[in-house]
């Protein structure tokens, strides 16, 4: 899958990023986006409103955060989701979560540039829709912000439009993840996990990033604010 599909491109891609932990950027601000060249989806959204607002037109409740379902709020960083493209390994995941069967450990640091870093990985990325200045951006988010006129919803970030959230679930996202601590057999990862110099332990309590791909039915929760 991929970001825009056959969906109609209301503008060229103006960013490559959105507002999370995971990515930090510039600010959120529309005087910010172009002077760093890395605004947040934020200021992309900020910036499309506010160029409709120098034309007299106004919507209410049109800035729209939407997250994914099992997190507490938008700003909840534990939980996020993966941006087209992304590939699963074959069978069903060693992570030993039910609801999130596949097992990333994160490298230190996570990720550099444009790139995530992985000791160990049953998740990766593969290459997305470019966004500028680089041909595959990142793509591990907590929340995404947009514009929402009437029913349609309008990404500045990547110049597409969308119906509905279930919409952006289907054709934009490719799976789900959790941080968190969870036991790791070394055995299985092929790493030396606690330092003692053997990897030889079936049980150790690692951070990791935890996925799932993206099941039947929207997991996405909206967020409408009324922007000034």
């Amino acid at each position: 899958m991929e970001i825009g599909g056959h969906h109609t491109h209301f503008l060229p891609s103006i960013a490559n990023s959105c507002i999370g932990h995971d990515r930090q950027t510039s600010d959120r601000l529309t005087r910010n986006t172009t002077p760093a060249g890395d605004g947040q989806c934020g200021a992309w959204a900020h910036l499309f409103i506010d160029a409709m607002g120098a034309q007299g037109i106004n919507h209410t409740n049109e800035y729209v955060i939407f997250y994914q379902s099992d997190g507490a709020a938008p700003n909840d960083f534990s939980f996020g989701f993966a941006v087209n493209n992304w590939s699963f390994a074959s069978g069903t995941g060693i992570s030993g979560d039910a609801n999130y069967p596949f097992l990333n450990v994160p490298g230190t640091p996570e990720y550099s540039g444009s790139s995530y870093s992985w000791r160990f990985a049953e998740v990766t990325d593969d290459t997305g829709v470019p966004g500028q200045g680089t041909t595959n951006p990142k793509s591990l988010f907590s929340n995404h912000q947009v514009v929402k006129i009437g029913t349609q919803y309008y990404d500045p970030s990547y110049g597409v439009t969308y119906s509905s959230l279930a919409d952006i679930d289907d054709n934009a996202v490719d799976g789900y993840y959790e941080k968190k601590d969870v036991p790791v057999n070394e055995l299985q990862v092929g790493l030396d996990l606690n330092g003692d110099t053997y990897v030889t332990d079936t049980w150790v309590l690692t951070f990791a990033w935890v996925f799932k791909k993206n099941p039947i039915g929207n997991q996405l929760i909206e967020i409408p604010i009324e922007y000034p």
